[in-house]
């Protein structure tokens, strides 16, 4: 029975040091230094090349599939790379979740999270897209579930996620020689900030790359932390003499609430407070990591004063009155 699987399972491919190219082929490959070992399947319709392993609990593929010339990423084939991987899975798109990953070797990388069912077993998934036109690489992670939760013997303290943190961590692009191949083309790096110091003025921050093709705007940060953290940054923003002004639309998590929705580990609030003091420092970090140290001026919903009746002070924020990292408000 699965349940009695132990330690013994643990994932020795993904601790292994023994870099794997994905194919011989002339573009670029998808390499990793956490696994080595990967057997070529049989090549599929549509152009895919797909290399897998698997120890039990732990199913890796990375595929190279031809992208269609001159497609926007994140197309994969003809396709987006949700509706690729729903033709491939067999879960709806709106079953998945988009999670933050970090530039591969300085390409924008894309990753989706979700749940699926076999008809003996369930898994977890972390798909990871990396767009190298004319070609798309991606890496598949489909853990066992019960190790995934830590309903497993020798899983309990979250091994499995922190396993398949590291192997997509591992993950870079490379020629066929082996040699880093930087990406082409007009691609740029934009740094998101995630500001723990939940009012005080004083706290961690943790900076996360992202390349990205989109021209540069407020409202790409701020759609950018919304991957990174799970939480609805809806904003609109304007560069003026005076500084960056950012408009909290009404169905922000930040005027609107928390709704049910399940909080995301290392993204996790016990009250209002701490959550909206986290929205507010973080896109104010963002923003001066990207456009320099800059007054910020928060309104809502077109303009008016920037109101939070649910925070404990009940704060304000007036529209002439630049933003602070410490969130002071009359």
């Amino acid at each position: 029975m699965k349940r009695t699987r132990i330690v013994a399972w643990i994932l020795a491919l993904v601790w292994l040091v023994v870099p794997c190219a994905l194919a011989e082929t002339d573009g670029p490959n998808l390499v990793s230094t956490g696994a080595g070992g990967l057997q070529a399947t049989e090549t599929e319709a549509g152009a895919t090349e797909a290399y897998s392993a698997e120890n039990g609990l732990l199913y890796i593929e990375l595929l190279v599939v031809d992208a269609m010339e001159g497609g926007a990423f994140p197309l994969v084939g003809e396709v987006n790379f949700a509706d690729f991987l729903a033709q491939r899975f067999g879960v709806p798109v709106d079953a998945m979740e988009e999670w933050y990953c970090a530039p591969v070797s300085s390409y924008p990388a894309r990753r989706l999270h979700f749940e699926m069912d076999t008809d003996e077993e369930k898994f977890v998934v972390d798909a990871i897209a990396v767009w190298t036109q004319p070609r798309a690489l991606v890496c598949v992670l489909r853990a066992d579930a019960d190790a995934y939760y830590g309903n497993l013997v020798g899983y309990e303290n979250g091994e499995m996620p922190a396993a398949m943190e590291a192997w997509i961590a591992s993950l870079a692009v490379v020629d066929p020689d082996g040699a880093y191949l930087p990406p082409e083309g007009n691609w740029y790096e934009i740094t998101l900030v995630a500001d723990f110091s939940m009012g005080s003025g004083e706290g961690e921050t943790v900076s996360y790359p992202m390349s990205t093709k989109e021209p540069f705007s407020i409202e790409l940060l701020a759609e950018g932390l919304s991957v990174l953290t799970g939480l609805d940054f809806f904003v609109s923003g304007e560069l003026t003499e005076a500084g960056v002004v950012v408009d909290w639309h009404g169905d922000s998590t930040l005027v609107a609430g928390l709704d049910d929705r399940a909080q995301r580990e290392g993204f996790f609030f016990y009250d209002v407070d701490s959550l909206n003091w986290f929205m507010m420092d973080s896109l104010y970090a963002t923003i001066c990591a990207n456009v320099g140290e800059v007054d910020v001026f928060y309104t809502m919903e077109g303009g008016a004063p920037l109101s939070l009746p649910n925070m404990s002070a009940s704060p304000v924020f007036p529209t002439d009155a630049s933003y602070a990292r410490s969130g002071l408000a009359d």
